[in-house]
C-alpha cells in the first residue's frame, strides 16, 4: 500500500504560514559519567526524527477536507504521509504527533496547527 500523500484538493495550502513554521532539531547523544574523569558522549544513531510545528491558515471548505483526509486517509494520524518540506522543497515521510488543533480567526476563518515529525 502506497503512503497517503498531503491534502491537495480545494486549494489546501501546501506551505504553513511564513511565521508559521518551528523545527526542533534532536540530539541523538548519548551522555555519561564514568567512575573517574570527564563525562563522556557518543552518538546514539545516525538518524533521527525531527519534531516540527506547522499553523495554516484555512477556510471551511478546506476544514471539512482535512478532516475528511485526517480521518480517512492517514487513520486519525496513524499513517504516516509524504510532504514536501516547507523550506527545502523535499518530500519527506511525517507522521502526526499530537491531535490537530482548529482554531476560528474569522468569519469562515481559521488556524489549523499540526504538531509532526519528520521520519528518517
Amino acid at each position: 500500500m502506497a503512503d497517503p500523500v498531503w491534502l491537495t484538493t480545494l486549494g489546501f495550502p501546501q506551505k504553513p504560514q511564513y511565521d508559521g513554521w518551528t523545527e526542533n532539531l534532536q540530539r541523538t547523544v548519548v551522555e555519561y559519567k564514568p567512575d573517574v574523569g570527564a563525562a563522556l558522549a557518543r552518538r546514539r544513531s545516525s538518524a533521527s526524527h525531527v519534531p516540527s510545528q506547522a499553523v495554516f491558515k484555512i477556510n471551511t471548505v478546506q476544514r471539512e477536507a482535512f478532516e475528511n483526509w485526517f480521518r480517512d486517509d492517514v487513520k486519525d494520524g496513524s499513517l504516516p504521509y509524504l510532504w514536501n518540506h516547507p523550506t527545502k522543497n523535499t518530500e519527506f515521510l511525517w507522521l502526526f504527533q499530537g491531535d490537530p488543533q482548529i482554531a476560528p480567526t474569522a468569519f469562515d476563518q481559521y488556524n489549523l496547527t499540526i504538531s509532526i515529525i519528520r521520519l528518517p
